[in-house]
């Protein structure tokens, strides 16, 4: 099975694109999946838009209120049924199409996480300037995990990927902000698991806004930036 993880706060606008462009994709797999809802606190018609929606593979699951990013995902790896997961975003600023192509590419070289990256060299940003702060703060955090991780890794704070279940279900993820995705990625290869990208388009989101502060970030990025420091020369693990 398949388990596809969509963290959502205040995504109304959005999730009904579920139906419209997600489903499509999946069902043309041919095999069982799953989509996890996580309405992370939200305060406008992302829960009831979920329940609207025609999916019957849909499970909703609700926070009573806002908890951050990292702990949704943490909520919907619990949860997960699937053998392999999925992390997408709920804005679909990833066109839901290059699923099958993380899928496949899983597949072939038997990766343990294969990663959408936008930053990639054949990868692009569509309707993105280079220049923005948060454009800015993704590109400089990748140079630092990859001096620290000993990996080119061109895109480590982004969400879509494809995992195998059972190696992230055995992490011991702390974040519940934006930098769980570079907390999964240090865990996963300072435990050797391979790790594999494929270049992809992010676009712009047509629906609400981004959620990211970046100064809280920032915050973030450092502190698992110490930890991975810590974790690779120091603990062992």
């Amino acid at each position: 099975m398949l388990s596809i993880i969509i963290p959502a706060y205040n995504e109304q606008g959005n999730i009904p694109r579920i139906d419209t462009e997600l489903t499509p994709v999946l069902d043309s797999l041919n095999q069982s999946y799953e989509i996890l809802i996580i309405n992370d606190g939200s305060n406008d018609k992302t829960e009831q838009e979920a329940r609207e929606l025609k999916n019957k593979n849909v499970i909703l699951i609700n926070h009573p209120k806002n908890r951050g990013l990292g702990y949704a995902v943490r909520t919907g790896i619990k949860q997960a049924k699937g053998d392999k997961i999925i992390t997408y975003e709920a804005d679909f600023t990833w066109a839901p199409h290059y699923i099958t192509q993380l899928l496949e590419t899983q597949e072939k070289e038997d990766a343990d996480c294969v990663i959408g990256s936008h930053f990639h060299k054949q990868g692009k940003l569509e309707g993105h300037s280079n220049f923005t702060p948060r454009i800015f703060m993704s590109k400089t955090v990748n140079k630092m995990y990859q001096l620290l991780l000993g990996k080119k890794i061109y895109s480590t704070s982004s969400l879509f990927r494809a995992y195998k279940s059972r190696h992230l279900k055995k992490l011991n993820l702390t974040s519940n902000g934006f930098s769980i995705n570079a907390e999964i990625l240090a865990k996963l290869a300072l435990n050797k698991k391979k790790i594999t990208e494929v270049p992809v388009i992010l676009t712009k989101r047509i629906y609400g806004k981004s959620k990211i502060s970046i100064p809280k970030a920032v915050l973030n990025h450092l502190s698992i930036l110490s930890k991975t420091f810590y974790w690779r020369f120091f603990s062992g693990k």
